[in-house]
């Protein structure tokens, strides 16, 4: 977590799962993304605005949240968006199938020392 002038940033390490199997004479991918925080929160009852996120596709996705966390506040609720999962057959003929996966985690962050 970076604190800026007028907010902060959360970066947060995923690494959801990915599989290949076969299925008969073809391959098939079956796969979920995770689409980073939906909110975020601290102990005080405070809300934050994410503002934006970046999956940079090395496993962490960046948060931008605004305003800077609320004086005297000791411990952010990061909690998850969900995931959006994939199925794709990995053939000439290849049909993919899409659905989100609604699947909610929360962690929290100590602020402070």
């Amino acid at each position: 977590m970076r604190v800026g002038e007028r907010g902060f940033r959360v970066d947060v390490r995923a690494d959801p799962p990915a599989e290949l199997v076969r299925e008969g004479a073809s391959l098939v991918l079956r796969a979920l993304w995770w689409n980073g925080l939906g909110r975020v929160s601290d102990d005080l009852g405070h809300e934050y605005l994410v503002l934006a996120k970046d999956p940079d596709g090395t496993g962490i996705v960046r948060h931008w949240c605004h305003p800077r966390p609320a004086p005297g506040a000791r411990v952010l609720r990061l909690e998850s968006a969900g995931y959006r999962g994939e199925r794709l057959r990995l053939d000439p003929a290849a049909a993919g199938t899409s659905a989100e996966v609604l699947v909610k985690l929360a962690l929290t962050v100590r602020l402070g020392a």
